[in-house]
């Protein structure tokens, strides 16, 4: 009977080493787990991190896009406004030149006809500038647009 029961020790001993191995390779393994997820989560961020960073150059490629048009556009009316500017003035110039006609009558006529221009090429300047004032004030509140939406996505994130 004793030797059934050292026999029953030693096989407890057994099943109770057998557990501590079993249970150092499972705590093992979940370290491993952990490491892995860790490892998994840092690269998922990089992958999200390279892709913000393709979106925002894709779109600034299609801001400079936008910009190139606008500045296009924008040297075509100031060409279009200096050629209007020049006919203008020599407008003026052969205005003043008939001016000298000694004639009155149509000597008045081309004062006035002078006067409208001058008239018509401030208010064309006025224009312009005003033109102006209001693209840098639109660019201004698209750059702010901008900003806070990618501040705004920054906060998300």
């Amino acid at each position: 009977m004793r030797e059934g029961y050292l026999n029953l020790q030693k096989l407890n001993q057994i099943a109770q080493d057998h557990l501590r191995t079993k249970q150092d390779h499972l705590l093992s393994l979940q370290e491993q787990v952990k490491e892995k997820v860790k490892n998994m989560k840092q690269e998922e961020e990089r992958r999200n991190e390279r892709q913000m960073a393709i979106q925002s150059i894709i779109e600034m490629k299609r801001k400079a896009k936008v910009l190139k048009l606008k500045t296009s556009l924008c040297e075509k009316n100031i060409e279009t406004r200096r050629t209007t500017q020049e006919q203008s003035k020599a407008e003026h110039k052969r205005s003043e030149d008939k001016l000298r006609n000694p004639d009155d009558t149509r000597t008045y006529e081309l004062m006035n006809q002078r006067d409208y221009l001058e008239i018509e090429l401030t208010e064309f300047q006025d224009k312009a500038k005003d033109y102006k004032m209001k693209m840098a004030k639109y660019d201004i509140s698209r750059r702010n647009r901008n900003n806070s939406k990618t501040s705004n996505k920054k906060k998300t994130t």
